[in-house]
């Protein structure tokens, strides 16, 4: 069995504002299973070990928050009612990655730590109905989260030409897969503002060491020798 910590991830003020709405993950087999047609025993997906082994340590995670916004230009319009919290740090329109599309920022974010070398992937939610799918895709990625330690946020690129988002609260957002045959164990913690200002030499690195290799970024974790004090700390704030 491997552990792996995880928080809801953001600077102090937006992160005590949202922090009750981010939920604890879902493992997305055991939710599908828990609707399986039983009467099918010879001809179903959900016990065919190819899809089993592939999708056991893969977990769901929803949004901790309510975005409804048009775009006009180059200006956002937030169309949720004025008693709905959304500030600049809610939503944000990023530089975008492709042509006649825009790419844009939701304030849902999450982060992880393992003791042990474990990839972590995220992904868009496939296999759950979500309406963020009629405005594009989440972007995926991936990662070594023992040796590098910076949050997943829910990055998203929309499709061409589209001028709306929408998100309501425990809507599906992302899927993040364990890459190992052993079993999960998920523990969360909370961030403290020392395990934030680790996690941001991580995010910031990138900014003037312009490495693209993740082996490299993963040497210039390993050695600072972060990876103790940030377990120490994790551990000290399990919840």
């Amino acid at each position: 069995m491997k552990t792996v910590y995880w928080a809801p991830w953001d600077q102090k003020d937006m992160l005590n504002e949202m922090f009750l709405g981010y939920s604890d993950p879902i493992n997305v087999l055991h939710d599908l299973q828990s609707n399986i047609n039983k009467e099918n025993k010879m001809d179903n997906f959900l016990n065919c070990p190819a899809f089993t082994s592939q999708h056991k340590n893969t977990f769901l995670f929803n949004s901790p928050t309510c975005v409804d916004v048009s775009f006009i230009d180059n200006y956002v319009r937030n169309n949720l009612p004025t008693h709905v919290p959304f500030n600049e740090r809610t939503f944000v329109y990023k530089q975008p990655s492709l042509l006649n599309s825009k790419t844009i920022r939701v304030a849902a974010n999450w982060i992880f730590f393992c003791e042990e070398k474990l990839e972590m992937e995220s992904m868009h939610p496939y296999m759950h109905k979500t309406p963020v799918s009629d405005y594009g895709f989440y972007v995926p990625g991936g990662f070594d989260i023992s040796q590098w330690f910076r949050p997943l946020e829910f990055a998203f690129q929309m499709w061409k030409d589209c001028d709306n988002f929408k998100v309501n609260f425990n809507d599906p957002l992302m899927y993040v897969r364990f890459n190992t045959s052993e079993k999960i164990q998920l523990k969360k913690f909370m961030l403290t503002p020392e395990l934030f200002d680790m996690s941001m030499s991580c995010v910031r690195l990138k900014s003037y060491a312009r490495q693209r290799n993740l082996q490299k970024l993963y040497d210039i974790f390993t050695g600072t020798r972060l990876h103790t004090k940030i377990l120490q700390e994790i551990k000290k704030n399990v919840m």
